[in-house]
């Protein structure tokens, strides 16, 4: 009798599910799984876990606040719900670093800035945030170690990491630059470029070709150097008091 009824006693788990239900909450209310899926081309068919599933299941890691690295992201998951969190049938293996550094290849060959660009502009409509401005402006980050620079003959695209003006206040590390564009609500970031070391803001801001290639995806040039007869005054660039630079209607 005994047996008998311990067998119709159901086993029960437990998992933890901390901050990460809403993050998966606002990552679903955004439809980013679903827009990722449908910018990149992929057989589904041959996938366990689709691009979309495998930067959504990074983005949970990034925001766990485990600091672990990608290829640990099984152990991140073991004690995690993961098919409340990532879709039925999902396992803590499928999360392996196979799988996420295929998603970030393939993220890679799109384009990571246009990849980036696609998704955040289209979260900011739908959150409708407006568009009416943007601010960009740089930052550093050093490093340690020599890398390449000291080396000139390197292929373009490629960034130099050497000293330059830190503003974190270690010009004695090489480094490297990024300039960020946000929308001026709520400071989302829209658009960005990494940089060498050495870059000074002003040649920076008008120079860096990353702004000018999305003309044909927003309303608005966003680049120093020119403004074509076609993009309304709204558009022209004004430098801010801060030495960044502001931009005006930057997408309908």
């Amino acid at each position: 009798m005994n047996a008998t009824n311990d067998a119709l006693i159901p086993a029960y788990t437990s998992t933890t599910l901390d901050h990460l239900g809403l993050v998966a909450g606002m990552v679903e209310e955004l439809g980013l799984v679903e827009k990722i899926d449908s910018l990149i081309s992929q057989d589904l068919s041959q996938r366990h876990v689709s691009l979309g599933v495998a930067i959504k299941a990074m983005i949970l890691n990034g925001l766990g606040f485990a600091h672990r690295t990608l290829y640990l992201m099984p152990h991140f998951f073991r004690d995690k719900p993961v098919e409340r969190l990532l879709g039925p049938g999902l396992t803590a293996e499928h999360l392996n670093d196979d799988t996420l550094g295929r998603a970030l290849d393939a993220i890679h060959a799109f384009g990571v800035e246009t990849f980036y660009y696609l998704i955040a502009s289209g979260v900011v409509k739908q959150l409708g945030l407006g568009g009416a401005g943007g601010h960009l402006d740089a930052t550093s980050f050093h490093v340690d170690g020599d890398y390449n620079s000291g080396d000139e003959t390197a292929a373009m695209g490629v960034i130099h990491i050497r000293q330059g003006y830190s503003r974190d206040r270690r010009p004695d590390l090489n480094q490297v630059v990024l300039h960020l564009l946000v929308e001026s609500q709520a400071s989302i970031p829209l658009l960005m470029a990494p940089l060498g070391g050495n870059v000074n803001d002003a040649a920076g801001f008008r120079d860096t070709p990353t702004w000018t290639s999305y003309r044909p995806m927003a309303a608005c040039a966003t680049s120093l150097r020119t403004v074509p007869s076609t993009v309304p005054r709204p558009c022209v660039p004004s430098t801010t008091p801060y030495g960044s630079v502001e931009y005006r209607k930057l997408w309908d």
